[in-house]
């Protein structure tokens, strides 16, 4: 009866105060460990003989990529006033999708790059230039 009372009352039942921003940083750990798990468990039941490197390489890019991604999603925002249309909500998403399937995309290049030239090495002789 006493939560319905402080809904009417004006009052706030939780005050987050000083716990916001260490929620926010403990949902970011957590979002990157996810984001970790979830490749390496997608590329190795894809039976995928690269997914350790690849994950390495990933853990290496992904903080950097988010970086660029959040400032370039806020960039946008902000031309736009931070004006919460459908439109703008739809760009910022696009960007954030876009910068991170970048951000996949350069960790699995880099993998499979060292891997081949690993490869190379082990053979002895490198491919001839073109």
């Amino acid at each position: 009866m006493s939560a319905v009372f402080l809904m009417f009352s004006g009052r706030t039942a939780f005050d987050p105060g000083e716990l916001v921003l260490p929620l926010y940083a403990m949902s970011g750990v957590f979002a990157y460990l996810c984001a970790l798990a979830f490749s390496r468990g997608a590329l190795a039941a894809a039976g995928d003989p690269h997914a350790g490197i690849t994950v390495k390489w990933l853990a290496a890019l992904l903080p950097l990529g988010a970086a660029l991604t959040t400032g370039a999603a806020v960039a946008l925002a902000w031309w736009r006033d931070f004006n919460p249309t459908t439109k703008v909500f739809s760009a910022v998403i696009v960007i954030v999708l876009t910068g991170l399937v970048m951000t996949i995309g350069l960790a699995r290049y880099a993998a499979i790059k060292k891997a081949h030239d690993r490869r190379q090495e082990v053979a002895g002789k490198p491919e001839p230039a073109e």
